[in-house]
């Protein structure tokens, strides 16, 4: 018999320690890459260049001990049972979808390919965040390990035993089998110089298998001599018994709902990638008679069908589908191999819109975001602490026919937009409460996240700063330098299409203090 109490609130006290450090370190770390990405970018004129070798290298390093920051944070959040899992159905193929869109600009730079392998349609119960997270880190790790010009592949399919198999596979040299073991320990790198060279906390490892283990699986690591790895965990597979119900997703309103009507595979997986990639959660039908199960089941917000289906005449099921209470105004898009004659047949009132193949990507985004807005006049969110500044752009706007609504902090925004969703945000910075990159992040995680955006504000931005700020399609504009000239071209090319007359009877701002 031994008393661990002495010992249990040591470790406590140890947790506690640093955690409280951890939260204390990053603000000021947050401040010292901000300050170093301004005089990278030049904000006190040009640097000597080995000057400018100095600060890349300070920034560098300042973002590498912020990650770690955050790995640490995390795990002891994991090792201490304080991280809170909102379990819910997650079907595969929108984790994998999710997961490639995220890391897409990395796997660029590197020029390395990415794939996914998604069998048939299965789901588990998880915490959807976490697992991208997981994923989010093999696959950067797959990449980063990956010579140019490879590929790598994200893989997920039902097991023999009933499980659901996620899997990531590189092609880089390999793990030697003796360091295997060792890998999901806390900062386990791989010593080799070419392995070093790449970067990492050590501890994104730990975490995924924190993770993985707290859903109930169990992460592992697969390296034949010189073939590369695969990192491989399985989750239990989630049934569904409803026949029919592979084409139906459970219950998420934080993203848009796009059921997609094709019996065309590569047509399908077009659409679901652009969808995908700007944040719309996509299911598709293969026949009608799937389409009917999955409208039935949940009605999407919008639907974008192929009119060349082999089971039945599309606009007939459109028809009936308008002559329901329940879809009756559910925005339809129909793709053609061409435009309808003028658009005046009897098909084009039941219809959004006519978009002819191969689709046009622009187009289609811009209709799907104006068919599935609340009607009205042209809604911009100004999001500034000066009530003076907020008055002034709201003066002009407002005589461009738009409806102006006003927040003086982040909180409010953040409320206004999931609130009545705008059709435009403009954003500044530096608000109390949330600033702009906390606002930016929340609406990234709903249906915010294609909302067009002019980020207005008074401070030099970094690369690095532009790229967290960043919704749908995205401005970054200086106070000091952008002239109104600037602001209102980039108000009307954002707001295209919907802007009222300027005569339009203009209704009274709402506003929130």
């Amino acid at each position: 018999m031994r008393d661990l109490t002495e010992r249990k609130a040591v470790e406590r006290m140890k947790n506690e320690f640093v955690s409280t450090v951890s939260h204390e370190l990053r603000t000021p770390l947050t401040s010292i890459r901000g300050s170093l990405g301004l005089l990278e970018n030049g904000i006190v004129g040009e640097l000597p260049p080995q000057a400018l070798g100095m600060v890349r290298i300070a920034r560098t390093n300042t973002e590498r001990l912020i990650r770690l920051i955050n790995d640490i944070l995390d795990l002891e959040k994991m090792e201490s049972g304080m991280l809170e899992l909102k379990l819910q159905p997650q079907t595969a193929q929108d984790l994998v979808e999710a997961t490639l869109a995220g890391v897409q600009g990395v796997a660029e730079a590197a020029h390395v390919r990415l794939r996914s392998d998604v069998e048939g349609a299965p789901q588990v119960k998880g915490d959807r965040d976490r697992l991208i997270q997981v994923l989010t880190n093999l696959v950067s790790n797959a990449i980063k390990f990956s010579p140019q010009g490879a590929s790598v592949v994200v893989a997920a399919g039902l097991t023999a035993d009933g499980r659901v198999r996620f899997s990531v596979t590189d092609q880089g040299s390999g793990i030697p089998e003796e360091k295997l073991s060792r890998l999901f320990g806390r900062f386990q790198q791989l010593d080799a110089s070419d392995t070093r060279n790449k970067g990492g906390t050590g501890l994104g490892l730990a975490i995924s298998q924190a993770i993985v283990e707290q859903h109930g699986g169990r992460i592992d690591v697969s390296s034949p001599p010189s073939q590369g790895a695969t990192f491989h965990f399985t989750l239990e597979a989630l049934r569904v018994p409803a026949p029919g119900a592979g084409v139906t997703l459970p219950p998420d309103d934080s993203r848009h709902h796009v059921l997609i009507v094709t019996a065309d595979a590569d047509l399908s997986a077009l659409l679901r990638g652009l969808l995908s990639h700007e944040g719309y959660r996509v299911v598709r039908a293969a026949t009608l008679t799937e389409a009917a199960q999955a409208v039935e089941h949940a009605p999407p917000d919008a639907l974008v069908v192929d009119t060349r289906m082999p089971d039945g005449p599309v606009l007939d099921w459109v028809r009936r589908l308008r002559e329901q209470p329940r879809t009756h105004d559910l925005p339809v898009l129909a793709l053609a191999g061409r435009s309808q004659a003028g658009g005046k047949d009897a098909g084009t009132a039941l219809l959004v819109d006519w978009l002819p193949t191969p689709v046009e990507e622009t187009r289609l985004l811009k209709t799907l975001r104006y068919a599935m807005r609340q009607p009205g006049q042209a809604r911009v969110l100004v999001v500034d602490d000066d009530a003076t500044t907020r008055r002034v752009l709201c003066a002009q706007f407002e005589r461009l026919g738009a409806l102006c609504i006003e927040a003086a902090d982040g909180e409010s925004a953040v409320a206004l937009a999931r609130d009545t969703p705008p059709d435009l945000i403009v954003l500044d910075v530096g608000l109390p409460r949330l600033d702009g990159f906390e606002v930016v992040d929340i609406l990234r995680q709903g249906k915010g996240r294609a909302t067009p955006l002019i980020v207005f504000t008074g401070r030099e931005l970094s690369r690095t700063d532009q790229r967290q700020l960043t919704l749908g399609i995205t401005r970054h504009l200086t106070k000091a330098r952008a002239s109104e000239e600037e602001l209102l071209a980039s108000v009307r090319e954002l707001l295209n299409g919907l802007l009222a007359r300027r005569d339009a009877a203009a209704e009274p701002r709402k506003a929130m203090p």
